[in-house]
């Protein structure tokens, strides 16, 4: 539903903000909220995260959310995210490590790829947030803490 893409379109108007799903449906949503709350800077786009159309080193910044554990090939999802990362850029992945792809899809499944994955996430977050202030402050969602604002 473009969730994320609008909370950050939200927090960083002096960014042009590109969200993109597979499904349509989704996509469709984002817009119209988009429109109605005149989030000028944010566009979405359909596309697959396994062959990204965009050329080598396109973005300053590339956010993953909750995308690594539903996808066919996840280590592959990631060479695409950071092909199009420009140098210097930040990723930030975010996955629900539960059930049993717990883990799985980090790139070569090993924990010293977790810590790389986690210092560049956190690079993303303090770009994002004005004034890095990195605070989390629980909001409604599933109950499980997993929303937050």
């Amino acid at each position: 539903n473009g969730g994320i893409s609008l909370l950050l379109s939200d927090l960083r108007p002096d960014l042009q903000i590109l969200g993109m799903d597979f499904e349509p449906k989704p996509l469709e949503d984002a817009r119209a909220y988009a429109s109605r709350n005149g989030l000028a800077n944010l566009t979405f786009e359909q596309g697959d995260a396994h062959n990204l159309k965009y050329d080598d080193a396109t973005f300053d910044g590339v956010l993953c959310q909750t995308v690594l554990t539903h996808v066919r090939d996840a280590q592959l999802v990631v060479k695409e995210m950071t092909r199009v990362l420009k140098s210097g850029g930040v990723f930030f992945a975010a996955v629900r490590w539960t059930g049993k792809k717990r883990g799985k899809c980090l790139p070569g499944n090993k924990p010293s790829n977790l810590l790389g994955i986690a210092q560049k996430s956190r690079r993303f977050a303090q770009a994002a947030v004005p004034g890095g202030d990195l605070r989390r402050e629980p909001c409604a969602g599933d109950g499980a803490g997993s929303s937050y604002r």
